[in-house]
């Protein structure tokens, strides 16, 4: 009916600083965790981190998949994509784990941190990272997949979803059922609890796909006039957006999403809850997701400047770097924590900060080197094999 939608250049800048903003907040979250780094807890920016990356990343995967394509060429494009941070990360991680380890970190003592190393654990960490399947069906929180890390858990998921979704726009019939169903259950019923984060980013750009077609429609040699919901989702567009902001500013203020998450633990017992993974905070991710929806949808219509090439450049450039810095930050945090002497988890001394600084340089500098030396590897080999 129309020409392929793309997002105007000022929200997917926007799109581009809610991913910084976004990887940042989680960085602080934990760089600063009460237990062992700092005496102020900062986690409360970064709550709403994980529903905004994976609603963004639902909406920009749903855009690219519609376009169309081969299923199979794409789903490996996207796997094998991933390759030039998840190899180098599979090799610095597992060497920052065992020096945590003859350091005796404190995070050893976590009870997440999985401490014992062979070659077989080692196999089956590379195996899980390389198919991104760690949390698929791993039958508790030890670890979250990739040695000690307690982040890549989410690039997991995300995987999941992007089979999912490409199955939807570039499968048809009983085969696009059967696709779905048997990703759903490799990946495991976990999957499911979180997917309506990534399924509000794939609505959101359906909808605007539709209020998009019906512009061209309404200019066509040939015009009609728009469905009366699409003509409210442009006209209303301010309100809904300030709604949702104010929803979700309210509930982390109130704390509600904390408490429900703590109220959850008791819907099930803990060995039971413990074969969720990382899904089991699903209780208040779930809260976060009408507000951020409606606040996704209002973009479309709220934001009417155009940036420079030079901002769009920019913002690009940076926003790239999310994966690696999100990929490497956690265990890099804890390596800088064990080359401070007598450290002091208290911001009455120079040592959080010098920690902050240090492990956000080592991040950036592994970012860096990742997209300059493995990335362009890895797109040769991609584009011989694809």
């Amino acid at each position: 009916m129309s020409a392929h939608y793309r997002i105007p250049e000022g929200q997917s800048v926007v799109f581009d600083l809610a991913r910084i903003v976004a990887t940042v907040a989680v960085f602080l979250g934990h760089a600063t965790r009460p237990d062992m780094l700092s005496d102020v807890d900062v986690s409360l920016v970064g709550r709403a981190t994980i529903p905004i990356f994976l609603m963004i990343s639902g909406y920009m995967t749903a855009m690219t998949m519609s376009r169309g394509g081969k299923f199979m060429k794409k789903v490996l494009r996207r796997y094998l994509g991933l390759f030039f941070v998840v190899i180098p990360a599979i090799l610095i991680l597992f060497a920052i784990d065992l020096w945590l380890i003859h350091q005796g970190s404190p995070l050893i003592e976590n009870f997440k941190f999985e401490n014992e190393y062979s070659v077989l654990r080692f196999l089956r960490e590379a195996f899980e990272a390389l198919t991104f399947s760690g949390e698929y069906w791993r039958l508790d929180t030890v670890s979250q997949g990739l040695f000690g890390n307690q982040s890549f858990w989410t690039v997991e998921y995300i995987m999941a979803y992007v089979v999912i979704t490409a199955a939807f726009y570039l499968l048809s019939g009983a085969m696009r059922v059967l696709t779905i169903v048997l990703c759903i259950a490799v990946a495991g019923p976990t999957v499911l609890l979180l997917s309506p984060l990534w399924l509000a980013g794939v609505i959101g750009f359906e909808i605007h796909r539709a209020c998009y077609n019906a512009w061209i429609i309404e200019h066509s040699d040939t015009p009609r006039p728009s469905p009366a919901w699409i003509r409210f989702i442009r006209k209303w567009a301010m309100v809904y957006a300030a709604i949702g902001l104010i929803v979700v500013v309210a509930i982390e203020l109130s704390g509600v999403g904390n408490e429900v998450y703590q109220s959850s633990k008791d819907w099930a017992s803990y060995e039971y809850r413990q074969h969720l993974g990382m899904a089991k905070r699903f209780a208040w991710q779930w809260l976060l997701v009408p507000g951020l929806f409606l606040m996704m949808l209002g973009s479309k219509y709220l934001i009417h400047w155009k940036p420079s090439d030079r901002m769009v450049a920019r913002c690009r450039e940076v926003s790239r770097h999310t994966l690696p810095v999100y990929i490497f930050h956690f265990s890099l945090i804890y390596f800088v924590h064990s080359l401070i002497p007598n450290y002091q988890p208290t911001w009455a001394s120079m040592d959080p900060l010098i920690l902050v600084v240090a492990a956000a340089a080592l991040t950036l500098l592994l970012s860096w080197l990742c997209y300059r030396y493995t990335k362009p590897v890895g797109d040769r080999l991609i584009a011989r094999i694809l």
